[in-house]
């Protein structure tokens, strides 16, 4: 990927998000939007909040996650219930 490429990817996805998910191959990325399970570091992008905002909110029992390992996932559902309920 040129440096013309990068700058267009990283306008067409915005900054943050771009940065956020890394430089994934775009079948890889559309496969997890797919997917019944987000990371916390989506859910932080798709939020524009720092990671450690829900790992607080997990913590604090807010939204509901497993944990695998040393990685917390959060259901779609879960997290669309998050949204609904802090809707003001």
């Amino acid at each position: 990927m040129n440096k013309k490429e990068l700058n267009q990817k990283v306008k067409k996805a915005g900054k943050r998000n771009f940065f956020a998910e890394g430089m994934k191959r775009d079948d890889e990325i559309e496969a997890r939007k797919r997917s019944n399970f987000m990371t916390a570091w989506e859910v932080a992008a798709e939020l524009r909040v720092n990671i450690m905002t829900i790992y607080r909110y997990i913590e604090a029992g807010k939204l509901n996650a497993y944990k695998l390992g040393k990685e917390f996932r959060i259901e779609r559902s879960e997290f669309e219930r998050f949204m609904k309920q802090a809707k003001t």
